[in-house]
């Protein structure tokens, strides 16, 4: 069947220099030299009107196109055959979690009806003001016109399907987030919020944390900077220094910061203290398998997980935000905890509903043997999914943290001239004959990072909430006997008061994490 590949919309690693965001999007996207020959070619009779689904994407690469000339363009119904162009004042780009989820919940309505328009009659209209706003613009630029594809391919299917350049013809320079500080920023609807830190890196050193919102750099206020302003301020060579200071559920904290080059990791595992008795903490950031080979991380993590059996009562498992990557090497790092042999998940072909494949944990044998406790959150995805599903419906951990993503689909990889097509294909289940899609993994024991929760974390986006037409998984017959998941030691990890531990501790203490507290807690009830 070919490689598969499992991922949510990727967080690049890669930096973006001193490039805008803009910038850095036409930049990446040049040496591609994609022309309006792509959408001519699709925006045709013969395509649109083939089917609803067809139809549904020519309607948003002609909507796209449209917003590219205007934002405030978009096209309306005017009858049950024929589009209009019209501006709509009201309309706002959605920044906040909040307000994407409320613009997919009408988009979907909107395309429900668009469907039930006669759309063989309809298309005709569409080629009609395809050809108007080719005389309104006629020069896009291949970063415009991936725009408009990508939106006809994520309408047509689902969110995941999209193109993007072949990495030969990538023309964006990578480096280390946001130079070498460790760390990358958005902005939601004013406040500047760190998005991710770098493992590894000088931020995460400092105790930098996603989620805390950036007040000031060096003392100078970032709420009204300009995205140029603040790229310039936050780009500094190797050795310089720089204060940040934020507000972390409402507290303020300052970090004061080298610009040091950071190693990227693929994992890390280390021993942890805690009840006067020794633990592993392993945390796989994604199986994209970024320093070693498939065979050689596995192998890597085969003789440490030995070593740690050995010498620790038992291991957390931190798979928050880990988006997923390659199938092959998250079963095989399954097998570590559960056996080979043992069959990981069923893959159903989307298009002809066949099961195609059963992966198993075959290249791995199991090396620790002392209980597990999975940490999951909202950014918990796809193959990272198998691995938490498939631990807690089999009794082998107890999965702790925030409902997963629910992203249960794998995609195949093809090559069009420069560009590479991501294509949903396939959907996946667990042993048990259930598949994240949509649901996701519910934790057993529903525990926020933070005493109060951060927005990013109850508003959190997951699959259900993006895209106008979402793969639906169902379910298929259990193929693997013997489940039950483990009970869950409430009354025990209640003595503890981890709410209680977690307040002593100072705000710029790193292990400050209450998923990460009640973890451990949960860790040395279930030896008990």
């Amino acid at each position: 069947m070919g490689k598969l590949i499992f991922f949510v919309l990727s967080l690049s690693l890669a930096a973006q220099g001193s490039f805008t965001s803009l910038e850095a999007e036409e930049l990446k996207w040049r040496n591609t030299e994609l022309t309006l020959t792509w959408p001519d070619n699709t925006i045709t009779e013969k395509y649109c009107a083939a089917n609803e689904r067809f139809f549904r994407g020519c309607v948003a690469m002609i909507e796209n196109m449209a917003k590219q000339i205007d934002p405030q363009l978009s096209l309306s119904m005017a009858s049950k055959s024929q589009f209009a162009l019209v501006k709509d004042a009201q309309y706002k780009v959605p920044q906040t979690d909040l307000e994407v989820k409320a613009f997919w919940k009408k988009e979907r309505a909107r395309y429900v009806e668009i469907e039930n328009m006669g759309f063989p009659q309809a298309t005709q209209s569409l080629i009609l003001i395809y050809q108007k706003l080719k005389t309104m613009k006629s020069d896009f630029a291949p970063y415009e016109v991936a725009r408009m594809i990508n939106a006809a391919a994520s309408y047509t299917y689902d969110s995941a399907n999209r193109y993007r350049p072949s990495y030969r013809y990538d023309a964006l320079p990578i480096s280390i987030v946001n130079a070498i500080m460790g760390v990358s920023f958005t902005r939601k609807n004013g406040p500047v919020e760190i998005f991710f830190v770098l493992r590894g890196s000088e931020a995460e050193k400092a105790g930098i944390k996603k989620g805390d919102v950036l007040t000031s750099i060096d003392g100078q206020s970032v709420r009204s900077m300009s995205e140029a302003q603040f790229e310039a301020t936050t780009q500094r060579a190797e050795g310089s220094k720089i204060k940040l200071a934020v507000m972390r559920n409402g507290v303020p904290l300052s970090f004061a910061l080298s610009f040091k080059k950071a190693n990227i990791l693929d994992y890390e595992l280390k021993t942890v203290n805690y009840s006067g008795k020794k633990w592993s903490y392993l945390a796989i950031d994604d199986f994209e398998i970024l320093t070693e080979s498939k065979e050689q991380l596995c192998a890597t993590l085969q003789t440490k997980l030995k070593e740690a059996n050995s010498r620790t009562e038992g291991l957390l498992l931190d798979l928050r935000g880990n988006g997923g990557g390659d199938t092959s090497l998250a079963s095989c790092v399954l097998g570590l905890f559960i056996g080979e042999s043992k069959s990981s998940l069923q893959i159903k072909n989307v298009i002809s509903q066949d099961i195609t494949e059963t992966l198993t944990t075959e290249d791995s044998k199991k090396v620790y043997e002392k209980p597990i406790v999975v940490l999951q959150d909202g950014g918990t995805a796809s193959a990272a999914e198998m691995i938490s599903g498939n631990l807690k419906i089999r009794g082998r951990a107890l999965v702790l943290g925030n409902r997963s993503y629910g992203k249960g689909t794998a995609q195949t990889l093809s090559t069009i001239s420069r560009v590479e097509h991501i294509e949903t294909a396939y959907v996946y289940y667990l042993a048990d004959g259930s598949s994240p899609q949509l649901k996701g993994i519910n934790p057993q024991l529903e525990v926020y990072r933070f005493e109060k929760p951060a927005p990013y974390e109850v508003n959190s986006l997951r699959e259900e909430d993006v895209g106008i037409h979402p793969v639906e998984a169902g379910t298929v017959a259990p193929f693997d006997s013997g489940l039950r998941e483990l009970a869950v030691p409430q009354s025990c990890i209640e003595k503890k008061n981890v709410v209680s531990q977690y307040k002593k501790m100072s705000d710029y203490n790193p292990n400050k994490d209450l998923q990460l507290l009640t973890g451990l807690a949960s860790l040395d009830c279930m030896g008990q």
